[in-house]
């Protein structure tokens, strides 16, 4: 490579880095990093239990951010910072994936400049979640899994890196999978590479499994996990296809749209033209080979998933869970459109790609970024201190959870958290729920709620006095004494004091 094409994977690369910090502390820590900084402050020997009673995620992300925490505290801009180192260093192994397969540098940087804007792999490298780790670790899985194949070499390193792939996410089995699949179908020579990596992989595995079998034993069911999640059908389909090629946007709550169709329509309709034109035209032997391995190394994980979620009981389709498909998948778009023929036609593509995603940027910058309800939990709790509130009771897991953080350190103002359940009218989300064994938050009915004095929480589009929770508590002698609210996005959050 020489020195001008040096410079310019440099450039892109510094994209890549400047578009994962940019807004990085903007919004507040959600429910689902808060359970990763819950796990990662529990305490040996509690920790592997605590993790194995959810079932669906294996420990070594939670126990890299105990280390990560341990060494520079729980601030929130350090917090996300180590998603994102973890996301910087993928890059070593993409390019080297890049070179590994003999890809020109057009497309290199073509390919490099999609993984940078792209929407969903930004908001996964700064969530306090395992998804930027699965995403690096599959990229260095991808790499040397790609060189073994060319050389031979590496079987040892390869099984080690895709150890530490599986104890991040169980999705990392179908990347496993998907090597095997490749050695087995193309190399036999490689069978006992196979045999041996595919075998150490899943003794070294096992324990995690027994830990959560028992777990499940114990009455853990992953129905509460991801009963949810819908299986995937045409609508599913298009939307992880519009999170593959969306470049800066990714839906952040069930409230806003899934994809900005001005944008990432377009984007795949050139996708699409570029994947006929590179079908009917004429390719080289390297660009075939390369499309052949990337073909697999996607295509595997993605029809997996959708096969297991039409035949296990619960669906575990997800874009972020796919995560690991990405790299793949725009490797082979920049391929398409690095193999056109025509060279206006090819600028013509390329610049009209370059051209939508410079629109998105535009998009996000412009547009204010949305308040949600959880991210006012620390003004309420500090209020609430400031009122003498000594307990604050909540009819939802995810503001449970939420306020319960804000309040999880030992102080002499502490405010008690408690789940109010039973109150007909309040329709919780069935993907939050706090986590099994924990006991921060109590538990309790509304019949067994007469103080005369009563403290809650709620969010709703308007305060009124004859929809829940305020009806169910006037019908029982209770009248509004005082209250508070926290405007945000789309909704307002109420903090009421009742007496009788």
């Amino acid at each position: 490579m020489d020195r001008n094409s040096t410079v310019v994977i440099g450039v892109l690369a510094m994209g890549f880095v400047a578009f994962r910090l940019w807004g990085l502390s903007d919004q507040c820590l959600w429910f689902d990093e808060i359970f990763s900084i819950h796990a990662a402050e529990t305490a040996f020997p509690a920790f592997f239990e605590f993790l194995s009673k959810d079932l669906i995620h294996p420990p070594l992300f939670y126990l890299l951010l105990k280390g990560w925490i341990a060494i520079g505290g729980d601030g929130l801009l350090w917090l996300r910072l180590f998603p994102v180192l973890i996301a910087i260093v993928g890059l070593i192994p993409f390019i080297a994936l890049c070179r590994e397969l003999k890809l020109p540098f057009a497309t290199q940087a073509l390919a490099l400049f999609l993984i940078a804007v792209n929407g969903t792999l930004i908001k996964y490298a700064q969530e306090v979640r395992m998804y930027s780790l699965l995403m690096t670790l599959s990229l260095f899985s991808f790499w040397l899994f790609v060189r073994l194949v060319n050389s031979g070499k590496g079987v040892f390193v390869l099984t080690l890196v895709n150890i530490l792939l599986v104890h991040t996410h169980y999705f990392g089995c179908f990347v496993v999978a998907a090597e095997a699949v490749m050695l087995v179908w193309f190399r036999r020579e490689k069978l006992v590479a196979v045999k041996a990596m595919f075998g150490i992989t899943a003794i070294a595995f096992l324990p995690w499994v027994i830990a959560v079998v028992n777990a499940a034993a114990g009455g853990s069911s992953l129905r509460q996990n991801i009963g949810w999640m819908s299986r995937p059908g045409v609508v599913e389909v298009f939307n992880f296809a519009f999170d593959l090629v969306e470049p800066f946007y990714y839906q952040m709550s069930s409230g806003e749209p899934s994809s900005l169709l001005y944008i990432s329509l377009p984007m795949l309709l050139l996708i699409a033209a570029a994947k006929l034109g590179y079908f009917i035209g004429e390719k080289d032997a390297e660009s075939n080979r390369a499309f052949y391995t990337l073909g697999f190394l996607a295509a595997i994980p993605i029809l997996g998933a959708f096969a297991a979620s039409w035949l296990l009981p619960h669906s575990i389709w997800g874009s972020r869970h796919l995560i690991i498909a990405y790299a793949p998948m725009l490797i082979l778009t920049a391929i398409f459109f690095a193999e056109i023929r025509s060279q206006k036609l090819r600028l013509l593509a390329v610049g009209s790609v370059i051209a939508l995603t410079a629109s998105a940027f535009v998009v996000q910058t412009t547009q204010p970024r949305a308040e949600y309800a959880w991210c006012v939990m620390d003004d309420v709790s500090r209020d609430a201190k400031e009122l003498g509130v000594k307990e604050l009771a909540v009819f939802e897991d995810m503001l449970a959870y939420q306020l319960w953080f804000a309040n999880r350190r030992p102080q002499p103002d502490q405010i008690k958290v408690s789940k109010v359940s039973g109150i007909d009218g309040i329709n919780e989300d069935a993907a939050y729920f706090l986590p099994r064994g924990f006991d921060g938050v109590e538990k309790k009915d509304v019949s067994e709620i007469s103080a005369e004095t009563v403290w809650f929480i709620y969010r709703s589009g308007r305060f009124s006095e004859t929809e829940p929770p305020l009806r169910n508590f006037r019908t029982r002698g209770y009248n509004i004494a005082r209250k508070r609210e926290y405007e945000v996005t789309d909704e307002t959050v109420f903090v009421v004091e009742l007496t009788k």
